[in-house]
């Protein structure tokens, strides 16, 4: 028999298939596997023993990889969950009183500095740009009584033709307490 051919073992039950296969050596033929044309040099390999080789070693490696991979897959799951941990304990540990130590003691000072420092600054500039927009609205309520004027005179010349007159107030959007119109 050549190498590498299979024999089935009849089965041990009595019935005619068999339970296993088995793989017998009777002879070893080694210039079944040397090349013809290299007969006499012992290192040359035919392209069945190659391609025999490269299966068995795609196969060593895919083994190989697929171990490794698992081996990472399990370490890296473990660190993983290791890191989560950690960070329950973290928060359990340190975040939760300082949620408790900040309620009661730095909220109050927050508080105080606010209440005393930042809302009446706030309040102050409030104060101040609605000044400034009462004030540049009268600006505007002065500008707009002398241009009609100016527009006519200029239009007598000829040097600017006026197709737009206005005749009402500005559009205002801000209220005031006080309005020009009740002044006047």
């Amino acid at each position: 028999m050549r190498l590498g051919t299979s024999v089935r073992s009849p089965s041990p039950n009595g019935s005619s298939l068999p339970d296993y296969e088995t793989l017998t050596f009777d002879s070893i033929d080694t210039n079944e596997y040397t090349s013809e044309e290299y007969a006499g040099s012992s290192g040359a390999v035919t392209e069945r023993l190659v391609i025999k080789v490269e299966k068995f070693m795609n196969r060593a490696w895919a083994e190989f990889f697929g171990v490794l991979r698992l081996v990472l897959t399990i370490v890296s799951t473990l660190i993983v969950q290791a890191v989560r941990f950690v960070a329950w304990l973290f928060k359990r540990i340190v975040v939760v009183p300082l949620l408790v130590i900040g309620d009661q003691i730095v909220r109050p000072y927050f508080f105080t500095i606010y209440s005393v420092a930042v809302y009446p600054t706030l309040v102050y500039l409030l104060a101040v740009f609605r000044g400034l927009l009462v004030f540049v609205r009268y600006a505007i309520d002065v500008f707009n009584a002398f241009v009609p004027p100016i527009a006519g005179i200029l239009n007598a010349f000829r040097l600017v033709v006026v197709n737009q007159r206005f005749t009402g107030p500005i559009n205002r959007t801000f209220d005031t307490k006080e309005s020009p119109e009740q002044t006047v």
